[in-house]
């Protein structure tokens, strides 16, 4: 097959540009042709070979976005993005008349954007491939989003607008786990017929080293427990719970890293919160973006990684996969979203109640009185669940449906 994805954003900080360079290189890796259309993308980052996917750079890299995330509210921030929302899949579009593909895949685009954008390029007259939409976040109310008011709104808003694309330009939703499907077909309203379907996550094989080199490296002379929570920092991440955790932990010889960009916060702000509400002698704090090639270091140097995250949010299941199960390392949860159904089925960490800092202490508690033996079989899961979740199997999973919405879509053709 001949499978080509479209990406408006390969460069944003996330986990964007890593999973759509492993992923196509899997795929492309089986036997399949792939073509990645995006704005800006370093394969050489995330692959430790040649990638074995087309990447064509929209203009020649003209849409980069990274020079817009240090405002990541502001006018320029929107602007850049809703921009290559349009800008990337329209002139993919434009590429793919004359040199047609079998599936496209769109990973990352603004929702409302693309889908007028289909309308645009329908009635204009261009001819459109099949087309699977990836819908990580079922966040389209405004109850299920979090942020301002007018934020909010614009999710309400922005549903209305993209349920009419479904069944017409887009053939099927692509989504990580049965939680995500569920609350899409509910919110979007979607029939029975329509398909939406599970494809989980890519785990990386993490290069681990000693943990208390690691810990040296990183300038922690610390040998006690220590706990990592490493992301972006949103307010739906649970990051004020965390640190009033440390509250509770005073006569416990722990520690909790927080490393990661803060994304809804100034750094001022997370310091003043640490103070007024946390154990500052418990917590060391990294806010900064981590790059790549220096996550081995901080997985390395825990025993634990934290995931204290709140009832809103919603997204998908990477820092689990290509994060702290990459490692091997156990996990403290909070009972939300589908990573916490993946932990619980999976048994591979402790969980906790979310928006409930006491009982995120507990769950540290109870975590460091295990006995060696029940932490090497939380190990021992954490490993599994890597294989189980690894680029190759994921990979499987995108050809599976991309032949089916291929076969789908000859059929309803013979039947027209």
């Amino acid at each position: 097959m001949h499978i080509a994805f479209v990406v408006p954003v390969g460069d944003k900080k996330g986990h964007y540009g890593a999973w759509i360079s492993k992923l196509c290189h899997s795929i492309a890796k089986q036997g399949h042709s792939v073509t990645v259309f995006t704005n800006k993308l370093f394969p050489e980052k995330y692959l430790k070979e040649k990638p074995s996917f087309n990447l064509i750079e929209v203009s020649n890299g003209k849409y980069a976005f990274e020079k817009y995330e240090n405002k990541p509210n502001s006018f320029l921030y929107w602007y850049a993005y809703f921009r290559n929302s349009w800008k990337i899949p329209k002139l993919a579009i434009k590429y793919l008349q004359n040199n047609p593909v079998d599936v496209v895949f769109v990973v990352g685009a603004e929702y409302a954007t693309f889908s007028l954008l289909l309308r645009y390029m329908r009635i204009k007259g261009y001819i459109l491939p099949p087309i699977v939409w990836c819908i990580e976040a079922p966040n389209f109310t405004y109850h299920t989003y979090t942020g301002a008011w007018y934020k909010r709104l614009y999710k309400s808003i922005q549903r209305r607008i993209i349920k009419g694309v479904f069944g017409k330009e887009i053939k099927a939703i692509g989504t990580v786990t049965e939680w995500h499907k569920e609350r899409l077909v509910e919110q979007l309203c979607l029939s029975n017929s329509f398909p939406v379907e599970v494809y989980g996550d890519g785990a990386d094989e993490g290069n681990a080293i000693d943990k208390f080199e690691a810990r040296r490296k990183l300038g922690i002379h610390y040998k006690g427990y220590l706990f990592l929570y490493l992301g972006i920092i949103r307010t739906d991440k649970g990051i004020e719970d965390l640190i009033k955790a440390t509250s509770y932990l005073k006569n416990i010889d722990v520690t909790i890293m927080i490393a990661g960009w803060p994304l809804d916060y100034t750094v001022d702000a997370l310091n003043r919160m640490i103070d007024k509400y946390g154990d500052k002698n418990k917590i060391i704090t990294r806010f900064e973006y981590i790059p790549e090639d220096e996550l081995s270091l901080y997985y390395s140097a825990c025993d634990a990684v934290i995931f204290p995250y709140n009832k809103t949010y919603t997204g998908g299941t990477g820092p689990l996969t290509k994060g702290a199960c990459s490692y091997g390392k156990p996990v403290i949860i909070t009972n939300v979203s589908g990573m916490y159904e993946l932990v619980k089925k999976h048994r591979f960490g402790l969980i906790a109640e979310a928006e409930n800092p006491r009982s995120i202490a507990e769950k540290i508690i109870e975590f460091i009185a295990l006995d060696e033996d029940q932490k090497r079989q939380l190990i021992s899961n954490s490993l599994s669940f890597r294989k189980l979740y690894s680029w190759d199997n994921l990979a499987k999973k995108f050809i599976t449906i991309a032949e089916k919405v291929y076969q789908d879509e000859r059929t309803d053709k013979v039947y027209k």
